[in-house]
């Protein structure tokens, strides 16, 4: 959730609420992963806003898979969603598109997704030897693979670099098999033919260098939703939030404060 990265808000003049998708960390895991559908966890947010009895958000704020749960969410229950922030994600079916940052590539989405396949199914013991190996050379990981670019990209990817990967393989098999199933459901997942009929005021921030979740989502997604403001970073990647914060926060702030519920 990107309320972990960055402070847009002045002290006491937003609540903000997070949670942990099901299936991981602390969230209750289902026996069938089937239950780890997007629409699921749009309907885990609105139950959350039940709990709390939040009839209506201020905004729903979601970075990479939290695009998708947003676009879900507002096309399911637009009445409860006053603002939708979308930094870095993708309408839908996301293996059609990564590591295709200018164009598709043919059979790639087919190779991606057989391949987690194979070792979700033939190996999973795989995620615990990554697990122990993220968990025992944290330093090694930090300081040869990631330190390096602290320096190309001036953000410190030392840090958030290693937190992420211990996020994905470091909190036992189940969790990270869970995890993967989540990148599944989000190759699964497509809003593409609702995109017009959510008529929510939305911000969506990419990076025109983003290999993970390509920059033309963020056009399409601004082309065809009617209230939809795009911003984009041309230097940016994946990780525009630790890249370009303080200019995020300005973003984000001034979009919450000019588009006031009605």
């Amino acid at each position: 959730m990107i309320l972990s990265w960055v402070r847009f808000a002045q002290p006491n003049e937003y609540t903000a609420v997070t949670w942990s998708y099901r299936g991981l960390f602390k969230s209750g895991s289902p026996k069938n992963r089937a239950w780890l559908s997007i629409r699921d966890h749009a309907c885990d947010a609105v139950a959350l806003m039940d709990h709390l009895q939040i009839k209506k958000c201020h905004a729903f704020i979601g970075w990479s898979t939290g695009v998708q749960v947003g676009l879900e969410l507002a096309a399911l229950f637009p009445e409860r969603v006053g603002k939708l922030v979308l930094v870095c994600g993708a309408h839908g079916q996301c293996f059609s598109s990564c590591f295709q940052p200018l164009f598709r590539v043919p059979v790639l989405p087919s190779l991606l997704h057989y391949a987690l396949l194979i070792v979700d199914h033939q190996c999973p013991w795989l995620w615990s030897v990554l697990g122990q190996f993220a968990s025992q050379y944290q330093n090694m990981i930090r300081v040869i693979f990631l330190k390096p670019f602290d320096f190309l990209r001036r953000a410190d990817y030392e840090w958030f670099g290693l937190r992420y990967i211990l996020d994905i393989f470091a909190h036992g098999e189940l969790h990270t098999r869970n995890y993967i199933c989540l990148i599944q459901q989000l190759d699964t997942h497509s809003c593409f033919h609702l995109l017009d009929t959510i008529a929510t005021p939305t911000l969506i921030l990419t990076g025109f260098l983003d290999v993970l979740t390509p920059s033309y989502h963020s056009f399409e997604m601004a082309r065809r939703m009617p209230n939809a403001k795009l911003v984009v970073y041309n230097l940016g990647s994946h990780f525009i939030l630790v890249e370009y914060p303080l200019d995020i926060a300005k973003q984000i702030s001034t979009f919450l404060q000019s588009a006031k519920i009605q």
